[in-house]
């Protein structure tokens, strides 16, 4: 009876100790750069905050959808992979919707697309503190080489201020996607015995994720203005998704992670495929999100410093030599 009694004590004590129960991503907001999140649907419904940052370009025609939240479904579709109820990696984590792409018609980059991610990432550096996850979804789309410039140095920025900024890999975002401050994901059709030059890479990936015929949530549209129901997605963006979500577990699996700490756990547990070892059409692997959220769970930071015992002062010696002066003269005494 006494042992029962200590197994189910154990036991209940398992249950209730810190770190038992799977990460959700609570607390966590992930920011998606992309064409705009649909908020109303039911997979995000009540945890996504929004803001615009595109402008209207006098000449050039909005795409018919312009007055929607998401005029593309790109974004939603994101956000849902991320922090869907039923589709997410991190299901109770938020969505910060900073819309910068699709308002305008055609299948290329949006033209005011390029400044308006600009503006996004100075909104983040300016208020660092409203996100941990930033995900560039839309730079699938491609930008400048200047703008690319520009967007790097921003991530750097963002990095130090503890945010993990994650990209799609793609051709035309490749002078983005060779910055160390970034972590770049590709999807997994990288053909046996790729470059990274090759045109479906760019400098590197990082890792990669599944990308082809995943269900998303389906934003409204004109055709279906009161959205809902999920639609089939294939892309980048969304095997970038996936690791954003990834990162989401991993922050609330362990308060204060570094950003460049989550990037590189995110490395050091991608599942090898394709050559062994870090390859150039796979980087480091697939991601693994259960194994990364445990692997944060278990890091320890090199730079935290442990109580050590306290070096003797003048007054530690002095006080055993008075000590040992009046043992001396009691002997003589005696």
């Amino acid at each position: 009876m006494r042992l029962l009694a200590v197994v189910v004590l154990l036991g209940l004590l398992a249950a209730a100790s810190p770190g038992s129960a799977a990460p959700t991503g609570e607390g966590i907001v992930v920011a998606v750069l992309d064409s705009g999140v649909d908020g109303t649907h039911d997979e995000l419904s009540g945890r996504v905050e929004s803001r615009s940052f595109q402008a209207v370009i006098p000449g050039i025609p909005l795409n018919p959808n312009a007055a929607l939240s998401d005029p593309n479904g790109q974004g939603t579709a994101v956000a849902s992979l991320i922090a869907g109820t039923t589709l997410g990696l991190a299901p109770q984590a938020r969505i910060l919707d900073l819309q910068v792409s699709a308002q305008y018609t055609g299948t290329a980059l949006d033209p005011a697309a390029e400044q308006a991610a600009i503006a996004a990432m100075d909104y983040l550096l300016t208020n660092p503190g409203r996100a941990q996850v930033a995900i560039l979804s839309f730079a699938s789309r491609g930008v400048s080489a200047s703008g690319a410039q520009t967007l790097a140095e921003q991530a750097e920025g963002l990095r130090e201020a503890g945010i993990l900024v994650i990209v799609p890999s793609g051709p035309t975002m490749s002078r983005l996607h060779g910055d160390a401050s970034v972590l770049t994901v590709a999807g997994t059709d990288c053909p046996s015995g790729a470059k990274q030059g090759s045109a479906d890479r760019a400098r590197k990936p990082d890792l990669v994720a599944e990308h082809a015929g995943l269900r998303g949530a389906q934003a409204a549209t004109l055709a279906n203005p009161a959205g809902g129901g999920t639609a089939t997605f294939t892309g980048s963006a969304f095997a970038a998704a996936q690791v954003a979500g990834a990162a989401a577990l991993m922050l609330d699996a362990r308060d204060g992670l570094p950003a460049d700490a989550a990037a590189a756990l995110l490395r050091d547990t991608a599942a090898d495929v394709g050559p062994v070892g870090v390859d150039a059409c796979n980087g480091f692997g697939l991601v693994a999100p259960e194994a990364a959220w445990a692997a944060a769970v278990a890091w320890v930071d090199p730079l935290e410093t442990y109580p050590t015992k306290p070096t003797p002062g003048l007054a530690a010696p002095a006080l055993v030599l008075l000590v040992g002066v009046l043992a001396l003269a009691v002997r003589r005494r005696a």
